[in-house]
């Protein structure tokens, strides 16, 4: 895995300058799923997706995808330009989405998703930007809103990840009913971020919290695909001999 790049004195990277915390509310940040086509072509729906909410450079997403070739692997941000060469070398169980949680788009990702025909089993948010600030409250990637949609999609675990002990503690108490504890996957979580490294290396701690969605939101969220998916007699069948067959849902 690649070591974190030299920081300036300020923080930023030399060679990019892009300031990790943003405002996700800004207007261009905010119309991202317009532009992303048919983006569930792009892997195998009889894998199982892990999603990385949050990805930042997109590092984690590529080892882990080569670890685990049996799962699928989304890495979704706001900034774009900084996982575009992750994106650009990424397997091909491996893809990266513009995205933000603010304006809803995880909830039409997963359920783009699942009308494909694919099943989410993780969603992971690691190391989110804090927004410390009150003023900055509805910033914030973690909130009630988010475990919802994580839960009603997720059929394995949601995972919080930080060096910031606050950060995980305020994630436990946003959870609901909809979520109970669970253990993480070791095997990913045995895979470190950027940040992991960073703060490790300057003695810090990583702190993780992971739930599992309770049976009455995994029967929620069973009862919502079978609302979405079309009538079986509507579905497209293998494709025939005249072609133009898509894939299977």
């Amino acid at each position: 895995m690649c070591q974190p790049r030299k920081r300036g004195r300020r923080g930023r990277r030399r060679d990019g300058a892009v300031p990790k915390q943003l405002n996700p509310l800004k207007p261009q940040f905010c119309d991202f799923a317009q532009r992303w086509g048919a983006w569930q072509q792009r892997l195998d729906t009889s894998k199982p997706l892990v999603v990385d909410v949050g990805c930042g450079e997109g590092e984690w997403c590529v080892a882990a995808a080569a670890v685990r070739g049996d799962l699928n692997f989304m890495g979704v941000d706001v900034r774009e330009n900084v996982f575009a060469r992750c994106a650009a070398r990424a397997p091909a169980n491996c893809a990266f989405l513009p995205a933000n949680t603010a304006a809803g788009d995880l909830s039409r990702l997963l359920a783009e998703w699942r009308d494909a025909g694919g099943v989410t089993l993780h969603v992971l948010c690691q190391f989110p930007d804090p927004h410390w600030k009150n003023r900055n409250k509805n910033r914030r990637m973690l909130t009630r809103a988010f475990f919802a949609t994580a839960a009603a999609h997720a059929t394995g675990a949601v995972i919080i990840r930080s060096d910031v002990a606050g950060v995980v503690d305020d994630a436990a108490a946003l959870v609901g009913d909809a979520l109970v504890a669970a253990d993480a996957p070791a095997d990913l979580l045995a895979i470190p971020t950027e940040r992991a490294i960073y703060a490790t290396g300057k003695g810090g701690a990583v702190h993780t919290a992971a739930f599992r969605p309770s049976a009455e939101a995994s029967s929620r969220g069973r009862v919502c695909a079978e609302l979405r998916r079309p009538p079986r007699s509507a579905r497209p069948g293998p494709a025939s001999s005249s072609g133009g067959g898509g894939p299977p849902l």
